[in-house]
C-alpha cells in the first residue's frame, strides 16, 4: 500500500480551516474552500497510483457536504450552498467510480438505502423545514 497524506502537516492545517467552513460570511466561498483541497488531494492519490485513497478524500468532501445539509444548527444559507454544491461532489465520484472502480467506501457513502441516500437527505431536510427542492 502507497503512502497516504492523511497524517500530513498540511491536512492538520487544513482540519482547522475547515472548522471556519461553518462561520463564513460567504457559504459558496467556505464551500468552495472546502472541497477543492479535497479534490486537488484525491488528484495527488491518482498520481501516485493509489486510487483508494483517492476515494476516500472524494469521499470525505461529498459526505461533510451531506451531513452539513440537514443540521439545523448550521444557517441555511450554509445548508443551501451545501446541498448545491453536494451535486457536484457527487458527480466527481460517480465520474471516479466510472473510470477507477467502486471501493468499500465510495459504496457504503452512494448505497440507495443508506444513511446519505437522496431519500434520506429529503427526509431529514423536510423535517428540519428549511431546505427547498426543485426550482421556485
Amino acid at each position: 500500500m502507497g503512502t497516504v497524506l492523511h497524517e500530513s502537516p498540511y491536512l492538520e492545517n487544513w482540519r482547522a480551516l475547515s472548522l471556519r467552513v461553518r462561520c463564513a460570511l460567504d457559504p459558496d466561498e467556505a464551500v468552495v474552500a472546502f472541497v477543492i483541497p479535497h479534490h486537488n488531494l484525491a488528484d495527488l492519490q491518482l498520481s501516485l497510483n493509489q486510487p483508494e485513497e483517492s476515494a476516500e478524500y472524494l469521499c470525505s468532501a461529498h459526505q461533510c457536504l451531506l451531513q452539513v445539509i440537514p443540521s439545523s444548527h448550521l444557517t441555511p444559507a450554509l445548508r443551501q450552498t451545501a446541498f448545491r454544491h453536494s451535486n457536484k461532489t457527487y458527480s466527481e465520484l460517480s465520474g471516479f467510480i466510472n473510470e477507477h472502480g467502486e471501493y468499500p467506501r465510495t459504496q457504503r457513502l452512494l448505497d440507495s438505502s443508506g444513511e446519505y441516500s437522496c431519500s434520506a437527505l429529503q427526509r431529514n431536510a423536510a423535517a428540519a423545514g428549511t431546505l427547498s427542492f426543485g426550482v421556485h
